[in-house]
C-alpha cells in the first residue's frame, strides 16, 4: 500500500506543469519522499496509481481539422493544400532535433497549443521565465540520466 501524501503529490505534479511520465515522476517523487520521510515507491507502483486514480491531464486535445458533414474530407484536403502553398521553408525533423525537442517540451509543458492574445503577453512572459528556471533547475531530463541540466554541468570534471 502507498501513502496518501504520495498520491496527492502525484496529483499536484501532474496538474501543475504537465503530465510527466512514470520515470520523470519517480525522480520528483523520490525527492518528495526524502523530504517527508516517506518510503519511496517503484515505477510500476506509480503506473498503477496513475491508472487507478485516472490522473491524465492532456493539453493537446485541440482538434487539428474541423470536420463539416457537408464538405468533410475534401474541405480538409483543400485547407491542407492552401496551407502548404503558403509555406516557404520546409524543415525536416532531423535538421534541428534539439530545437524541435525543446519547442515540443515548451508547448507541451508550459504554453499549451492555443494562440495567445496581445493582452496576455505580460503574463505569458512571466510564465516563460518561470518555466525556464524550472526547466534548468528542477526538471529531470532523460538524456542526462534523469538529472537536471544544472546538476549535470556541476558533475562534469573541470578541465
Amino acid at each position: 500500500m502507498y501513502h496518501k501524501e504520495i498520491v496527492m503529490a502525484m496529483k499536484r505534479l501532474r496538474e501543475k506543469r504537465y503530465s510527466p511520465g512514470k520515470k520523470k515522476l519517480k525522480v520528483m517523487l523520490d525527492k518528495f519522499c526524502e523530504r517527508e520521510d516517506i518510503p519511496k515507491v517503484s515505477i510500476s507502483t506509480i503506473g498503477r496509481i496513475l491508472k487507478k486514480k485516472k490522473y491524465f491531464y492532456n493539453q493537446c486535445c485541440q482538434a487539428r481539422h474541423s470536420y463539416h458533414t457537408a464538405t468533410g474530407k475534401w474541405a480538409r484536403k483543400r485547407q491542407w493544400r492552401e496551407k502548404r502553398k503558403r509555406r516557404r521553408y520546409h524543415p525536416q525533423p532531423k535538421s534541428f532535433g534539439d530545437i524541435e525537442s525543446f519547442n515540443r517540451s515548451l508547448r507541451k509543458e508550459c504554453l499549451g497549443w492555443r494562440k495567445y492574445k496581445q493582452s496576455e503577453i505580460t503574463s505569458l512572459n512571466q510564465e516563460l521565465q518561470d518555466y525556464s528556471i524550472w526547466y534548468h533547475n528542477k526538471r529531470p531530463h532523460m538524456s542526462l540520466n534523469m538529472q537536471t541540466p544544472n546538476k549535470f554541468i556541476q558533475s562534469l570534471p573541470d578541465f
